[in-house]
Formats: C-alpha cells, structure tokens, sequence
C-alpha cells in the first residue's frame, strides 16, 4: 500500500480546477481497483465506491476539485504545499485511506465527487442518480481542523450588470458604467454588510469584468459579489433585499444540524477515544452539507488542514495531519455502526 503521503503528493501534482477533474478522477479509480475495491467514474466525473450491504449507510464525501491558480508542489519539512493540499485533497486522502482500512457492519460509501467550488453537479447528480445506496449518515470531508463542524452559512451569487454607451474615450457621450461601478457595489454590499461572523451576512466582491481597450468607454461592466447568508437567513431574503439591478444567478440555503446527531457524536467518540478533546464548530462558508442535508440530518463535516490556508496562495497541510485525520475517520466509522446497529 501506497503511504498517504506519497498519495497526496501524487494528486496534487495532477492539477484539478473545477470542471477539469477527469485525470485525478481516473487516477483515484484505478487506484481503487488496485486495492481491490470495485470503483467507477459516474456521469459528472465521481468517483464512486461502495463497501459491504445493508443498513446502515454511511457515506464518507469529499471533492476532488479545486479553485484555480496552480501552486508548486513541494515539501518543506514537515508541510506539504500544493493547490488544494487543504482544501480537498489532504482530507480526501483522509477519507481513501480510513475507506479502505475501516471495518464495515452495514454500507460504507466513498463518494470524491466534481465541482463542489463551482455548481456541485457532482453532488446533485449523486443525490438525484439513485445508483448510490441512500444515507443514513454522511461525513463530509472538509478542512476542519480535526473540528466536527456541524453547521455552515449559504451562498448566493450575484450578479450586477451595469450599461452605458461605448463611445471614444477622448468625447464620450452617455454614461460610463465605470463610472457608477462603486455606487453600485455599495448598494449591495451596504445592504448585508461586512461582518465576517457566523450569524450576520456577507457581501464580498470578488470579480468585475469591464472594458476591452484603453481609449474606449465600455457599453458594460459585470460584478460578481459573493453573499454568505446566516442561520437565521434565507435565499429568498437575499433576493427581497437586493436592489433592482442586482440579480441572483445561484443561492444555497444555509444547514446547521444538531450537534449531537450520530455522525457528529461518532466523530467526537473517535476523538475522545484516541485522547483528544472534541471541539464542535460552525463555519463561516458553504460546503456540499448545505445540499447533502436533504438527504439525512445525521451529518457532519470533518477533515483536517487549517482551513484558512484553503484558496490562498500559501496552501499547505502539516504531514502529521493526514495520519491523524485516518485515524479520526476510522474510528469514527466503527462507532458510527455501533451507535446505528
């Protein structure tokens, strides 16, 4: 068996922005079926796996994409650098190895799935296939820091679209969208605010396109701003608040679950059988839980990295880490079916 650290070097080292997973994908499909698990690639580009029959269900889930933005992979001492190191590989080494080794008294499923940073049509098409036995637990693997992490804040998207009228730089005539680009990033953005806590909105910009050469006024300009919606939050109220020129292209509703459902109770049991304390957390972000939560509220996300390394040009994951995340994942599997059977 291959050791879990010369696996995360491997995939990383395969670069997989979202919606161009296919080489890892085929890799951790062969790498499966040399272990001698049955594994295949389904319609969106998951990998699939499914381990042993019957009840109870339990699904380890991770993603195989990452945002772009390619970053040599090395090792320095004892950190491992690479675009996605964080934010999913190392945790979904985790989940391949504590797939492989755990024991199984019911089904266990391994799902590394496309997309979750763009559309999660990886995860949609799973839920809505019907070719995957449906959960009675899910981990959800994501850079937690070892926290059992058992709530997140939904994600819209929104788009401005400001119009003027192209025209020569030296006389322009009608407006210039660049012009009232900042008033109209503030409308939005002064509407939800800028408090980055778990329990306010969040309006960041994070895109705008404007222009297509330098002495001529642009007929448009486009603004991505990126809401985080709180618990107490909704899709529908970020579409009520918004003022007209703003629209919103995707939203996912918030998730937080209780905190003593089994998935998150297994996964403290694990840690405080290997002598750690548990910590329980909720996120600032989104994952695939706010969708996968449709399926069963026995959820939680778990994995480890430092989750603020995760889409920074800096991403890494202490070696140390992957080892104990398996062993986290392992014994969190064992307990899973003695609390369900």
């Amino acid at each position: 068996m291959m050791d879990p650290l010369d696996t995360l070097m491997e995939l990383l080292s395969l670069y997989s922005p979202t919606y161009e997973e296919a080489a890892v994908a085929g890799y951790l499909r062969d790498f499966l079926l040399r272990w001698g698990h049955d594994a295949y690639i389904d319609s969106a580009g998951n990998v699939v796996s499914v381990r042993g029959n019957g009840r109870p269900v339990l699904w380890l889930h991770a993603h195989m994409d990452t945002v772009p933005g390619y970053i040599p992979v090395r090792r320095v001492g004892g950190k491992v650098f690479g675009r996605g190191a964080v934010d999913d590989k190392g945790p979904l080494v985790a989940a391949l190895y504590a797939y492989h080794e755990a024991p199984v008294r019911g089904t266990l499923v391994l799902a590394l799935v496309t997309a979750e940073e763009g559309d999660s049509r990886g995860t949609r098409t799973l839920m809505s296939s019907g070719d995957v036995p449906p959960p009675d637990g899910v981990v959800v693997l994501e850079p937690t820091d070892h926290k059992v992490v058992y709530g997140y804040r939904g994600s819209a998207h929104v788009v401005l679209r400001l119009l003027g009228s192209s025209a020569h730089s030296s006389s322009p005539v009608g407006e210039n969208p660049i012009s009232t680009l900042c008033g109209n990033i503030a409308s939005v953005v002064d509407v939800f605010g800028r408090e980055y806590r778990y329990n306010s909105y969040t309006a960041t910009p994070t895109m705008v396109t404007c222009g297509d050469y330098p002495n001529k006024v642009p007929r448009e300009c486009t603004v991505h701003i990126d809401v985080r919606i709180p618990p107490s939050g909704s899709c529908e109220e970020v579409r009520r608040r918004l003022p007209p020129i703003a629209e919103v292209t995707s939203c996912v509703e918030p998730v937080e679950v209780n905190p003593g459902n089994p998935v998150a109770r297994s996964l403290s049991r694990a840690h405080l059988l290997l002598g750690r304390r548990p910590v329980l957390a909720r996120k600032l972000g989104t994952s695939d839980m706010n969708l996968l939560v449709a399926l069963t509220r026995n959820i939680a996300a778990y994995g480890p990295g430092d989750p603020q390394y995760a889409h920074t040009e800096e991403e890494h994951i202490d070696v140390g880490d992957i080892e104990l995340g398996i062993r986290i994942l392992k014994s969190a599997v064992e307990q899973f079916w003695t609390i369900l059977n």
